[in-house]
């Protein structure tokens, strides 16, 4: 109904911090002329050309707050920081920082070219302030944290993957005591996580903060799978035929069941309402599938062709285990389990989730100090906005939402129609 629901913040910091000399006006005024014509764009909003309604004798007068022809210094701060719509919205009360909201337009889809789409609005939008203005800039709102979360996963995957890929192979190598062993179930685990990333690509699924953790996950589910098969095979004497033929006919079931419920239990995020977590539920519980059709179907193929002294027999190693614990102490830690977790809390705040010297930390805390925040939530009032009783209505609750703490300001259809009314006379 709007096409407004993306807001992009672009703060913007001069030297020597007074935004609102003449020719820095002039540089604000033109560098938002120029993200208006950019791809994607809806438009763009600055302190400079904010519609400024003026209420005189004579009626409404609307220009901008800002105009081409003002150049007094003076006069230009005057009237820019008495505005209640520009300061704390795109100008700090100091006059020091200035902010340019960007509304972009609508995704066309969610496939991987409305996603590629957007982030070259982003990063045109970057690339142009950085050639235009002179001082510090900041990128934040909606828009940019997703696209970092979408770069930080992305890091992550190719960062931590090689990581877990050689605990796997050392963990692997340790346990069953063989390093052709440690090969085979990086192989065949290997072989698994492919398949399910390269099914992202080739079905268009793009990866989120929730799925990046999937590669990860599938090579620890994987390993886990090949390491029950591996370490049966050593049990085993005979020959390599024999010997896989043998710890297939006695594991199948345990494994079988093992991964069924892991399955089952990413399957249940379905019932979730976020749609990421259904999403990674899905992929997570099909992954966990492939993984099990690798571990009974090509790990023991691979186990049936190998030379018959490739990987020797061992003798099972047995696990000490301890006395079983009594039930009260199990009930006592669940009641312990349960007090510590009473105050746990959901964090709304999805800058949390980036480091602490990360460009979306840096950015919110810029908003934070000269805006009262980058979070802007939208209320839709749907109703005949004809009627007096409504527009009190919606009036009204303005009035009680910007008296609830952390609310910095609250805008509605009112403040133009009060304005207006003020115009004709109350």
């Amino acid at each position: 109904r709007f096409g407004m629901m993306e807001v992009a913040l672009i703060g913007l910091e001069a030297e020597g911090g007074n935004m609102l000399l003449p020719q820095r006006i002039a540089k604000v005024r033109e560098l938002t002329k120029q993200i208006k014509e950019l791809p994607g764009v809806k438009t763009a909003l600055s302190f400079t050309d904010l519609p400024n309604p003026i209420v005189t004798d004579d009626g409404l007068v609307v220009d901008a707050l800002v105009p081409s022809s003002m150049t007094d210094p003076d006069q230009i701060r005057e009237r820019v920081l008495g505005s209640r719509d520009a300061v704390g919205n795109l100008i700090a009360k100091d006059g020091k920082a200035a902010a340019l909201l960007v509304c972009l337009l609508p995704r066309d889809g969610s496939g991987p070219e409305a996603f590629a789409a957007r982030r070259k609005t982003l990063t045109d939008m970057r690339t142009l302030v950085a050639e235009q203005w002179e001082g510090q800039s900041h990128f934040a709102g909606a828009p940019y944290v997703e696209m970092a979360a979408s770069e930080s996963s992305r890091h992550d995957i190719e960062r931590l993957s090689p990581i877990v890929i050689g605990v796997l192979a050392l963990a692997s190598m340790l346990l069953l005591g063989s390093v052709t062993a440690a090969v085979l179930n990086l192989l065949v685990t290997g072989l698994g996580v492919a398949l399910i990333m390269g099914a992202h690509g080739r079905f268009g699924e793009a990866l989120t903060i929730v799925s990046s953790s999937t590669p990860v996950m599938m090579v620890a589910l994987g390993g886990a799978f090949g390491v029950h098969i591996l370490a049966g095979y050593q049990r085993y004497t005979g020959t390599s035929k024999a010997r896989a033929s043998a710890v297939l006919r006695e594991l199948w079931l345990p494994v079988l069941l093992s991964a069924l419920t892991t399955a089952v239990a990413f399957f249940a995020l379905l019932v979730m309402p976020q749609v990421p977590m259904q999403r990674f539920g899905v992929v997570a519980g099909a992954g966990v599938l492939l993984l099990l059709v690798l571990a009974l179907l090509v790990l023991p193929s691979l186990l049936a062709v190998l030379p018959d002294g490739l990987l020797a027999p061992k003798a099972e190693r047995p696990l000490p285990l301890p006395g079983r614990p009594p039930w009260w102490l199990l009930v006592a830690l669940a009641g312990v389990s349960l007090f510590l977790a009473r105050d746990m809390r959901a964090d709304p705040d999805t800058a949390n989730v980036f480091d602490e010297d990360s460009e979306v930390r840096h950015s919110n805390q810029f908003f934070d100090e000269n805006f009262g925040g980058s979070t802007y939530l939208q209320v839709t009032i749907a109703g005949d906005l004809g009627e007096a009783e409504v527009m009190r209505t919606i009036r009204d609750i303005a009035e009680q939402v910007r008296a609830i703490p952390g609310i910095a300001d609250v805008r509605s259809v009112m403040d133009p129609v009060e304005v207006l009314n003020a115009a004709l006379g109350g």
